[in-house]
């Protein structure tokens, strides 16, 4: 009875922690690592915009600032929707990179996208993002 009691606990402290987070909290920079290691960073822009970074020499050679679009993002239920679209490299322009994000606590979410088809669940190439601290 001990042991679900604390599992009764842990799992309204995860439900709370993810309650606090706010399409607003979205803002700012987020790091996570692919299942393989490579780091993928994104900067959420409160004027929609973003720019995206990848931790791999072929990314690096192709968008050296980072890729920058723009993003959206829908708080539903059990997962948010968040598009990114006009992308400002003419070969990616039309595309949109569809993806699902569950909130984790304030700091952190997971997210995981395709292009041109919204994942319905998370699956092995699913990252963790947590937010990077502020530098002064």
């Amino acid at each position: 009875m001990r042991y679900l009691l604390c599992a009764a606990i842990l799992l309204l402290a995860n439900v709370a922690a993810a309650a606090e987070f706010k399409v607003a909290d979205i803002v700012g920079n987020w790091t996570g690592k692919a299942q393989d290691g490579t780091e993928v960073k994104y900067e959420f822009r409160k004027d929609g915009s973003i720019v995206w970074w990848v931790e791999e020499p072929n990314f690096k050679q192709a968008f050296p600032n980072g890729l920058v679009g723009k993003y959206s993002l829908v708080e539903k239920k059990p997962l948010w929707e968040v598009d990114f679209t006009d992308f400002e490299n003419e070969k990616l322009k039309a595309m949109k990179l569809l993806a699902i994000l569950e909130p984790v606590s304030s700091e952190e979410f997971k997210m995981d996208a395709k292009p041109g088809q919204r994942p319905k669940t998370f699956s092995n190439e699913t990252v963790v993002f947590k937010k990077a601290k502020a530098t002064n």
